[in-house]
C-alpha cells in the first residue's frame, strides 16, 4: 500500500458491550455470491450462549465468548462480514446461522474480535490459551440439590481423561466455588464463557488454586495449566497413496483413550490407490511408517516425498480398534 501510494478508508470498531436487545443493526456481505448486500435487523439477544463441546464439524466455537443474535438476514457468504450499527461502527463479525430457520443469525462480538486482533499483532502472532480439562455446566435450579446458596459456584459436568484437572483429582459433579480466591458464579448458561475465558487467559504452566465443594466437604486443589490445543489436528492429502490424514490431537487421544497423541488419523481413502489396495480404512491411526514413529505430519510428508522420488513398497503400522496391524503399500 505504501509503495503504491494507496490509501483506504476503514470502519471503526464499536463497543459491543453496550448493545441492547431491540437496537437496529445492519449486516454487510456477499450472501450466496450476491455482492454488496446489506440487510437490516435488530439485536435479538446480546448475550447468546451455545453449549457446544464439539463445535462445528469438530472445531470448537464459542467456548470463550457469548454471541450476538440478530434477525438481520445472515446466509452463507456473510461469514466474516461486519455487523454494524446505524453510525457505521462494527460491533460484530457475522459468523453463523441456523440453516432452514428464519431470522436466526449470530455474530462474534467486536469486544472478542478486538482482543484476538491485538494478540495476533503482537510478536509471535498467535493466540495462546490455557486448558485444565473441565467441562462446565450451569447450576440453574440445582442449588437445592447441592445445598448451595443462589449465585454460588459452577457445576463441573465432566473432566477430560488425562487432563490437568483429572490428574489433580477433580471429578464430575464437583462444584467449583473459587478460582485463585475469586468467587465463581455459573448459575446461568451465559455466565460460563467468561469463566472459561478466565482459565484460558492464565499463563501456560500456571498453578491455579481451586476451591471445590464435593458432597458436604469443601476441598482445595492445585491444577497446573497446559496449552489448549484444538480437537481437530492439521490435515494433509497424500495423493500418490490415495490417503487423507489428520494429526491426532492431544484432546482426540484423551477422548478415545489412546496411549499418546502420536500418529495420524485416516479421514479418507480413495479406491484403487495403494492405501485402499493394502487394506487401510477410514478411522485407522497410522503410528509408524517404515518403522519410524509418526510424531508429526512432517514424518508422513517426508515418506511421501521419498515415495514420489523412488516408488517402493512402504510399510505402515496401523492401529485399529486398539489392535496394531502391518500393511504394505505397493506402487
Amino acid at each position: 500500500m505504501k509503495r503504491r501510494g494507496l490509501k483506504f478508508a476503514h470502519a471503526e470498531l464499536g463497543d459491543s458491550n453496550k448493545l441492547f436487545p431491540g437496537q437496529e443493526v445492519y449486516a454487510v456481505g456477499t450472501p450466496h455470491g450476491l455482492t454488496r448486500t446489506v440487510t437490516r435487523g435488530i439485536i435479538s439477544n446480546n448475550n447468546r450462549y451455545f453449549e457446544d463441546t464439539r463445535g462445528v464439524n469438530g472445531y470448537e466455537t464459542g467456548a470463550f465468548n457469548t454471541w450476538l443474535q440478530t434477525d438481520a438476514a445472515i446466509n452463507p457468504g456473510n461469514s466474516g462480514g461486519p455487523l454494524v450499527t446505524e453510525d457505521g461502527k462494527v460491533i460484530g463479525i457475522s459468523s453463523r446461522t441456523y440453516l432452514g430457520a428464519n431470522n436466526l443469525g449470530f455474530a462474534i462480538p467486536a469486544s472478542t474480535a478486538k482482543r484476538v486482533v491485538e494478540g495476533l499483532l503482537k510478536e509471535g502472532g498467535e493466540i495462546t490459551r490455557s486448558y485444565i480439562g473441565i467441562v462446565p455446566k450451569e447450576l440453574q435450579d440445582l442449588e437445592n440439590f447441592y445445598s448451595l446458596a443462589l449465585n454460588t459456584g459452577m457445576l463441573i459436568n465432566s473432566v477430560d481423561p488425562g487432563s490437568p484437572a483429572a490428574k489433580a483429582g477433580l471429578r464430575s459433579g464437583d462444584i467449583l466455588l473459587t478460582l485463585n480466591g475469586a468467587k465463581v458464579d455459573g448459575r446461568f448458561p451465559e455466565q460460563l464463557p467468561p469463566i472459561q475465558n478466565l482459565i484460558a487467559n492464565q499463563p501456560v504452566g500456571a498453578s491455579l488454586k481451586l476451591s471445590v465443594k464435593r458432597g458436604p466437604e469443601t476441598r482445595e486443589f492445585t491444577v497446573v495449566t497446559e496449552k489448549l490445543e484444538s480437537r481437530v489436528g492439521e490435515e494433509w492429502a497424500l495423493e500418490k497413496w490415495g490417503l487423507s490424514v489428520r494429526k491426532v490431537s492431544r484432546a482426540y487421544a484423551r477422548e478415545n483413550q489412546l496411549d499418546d497423541a502420536g500418529g495420524v488419523l485416516v479421514i479418507g481413502v480413495q479406491p484403487g490407490f495403494p492405501a485402499a489396495n493394502a487394506g487401510i480404512s477410514r478411522g485407522d491411526i497410522v503410528i509408524k511408517i517404515n518403522e519410524k514413529s509418526v510424531l508429526s505430519l512432517d514424518v508422513i510428508k517426508a515418506a511421501q516425498a521419498t515415495y514420489d522420488t523412488k516408488p517402493e513398497p512402504t510399510l505402515f503400522e496401523v492401529q485399529r480398534n486398539r489392535r496394531v496391524s502391518l500393511y504394505i503399500l505397493k506402487p
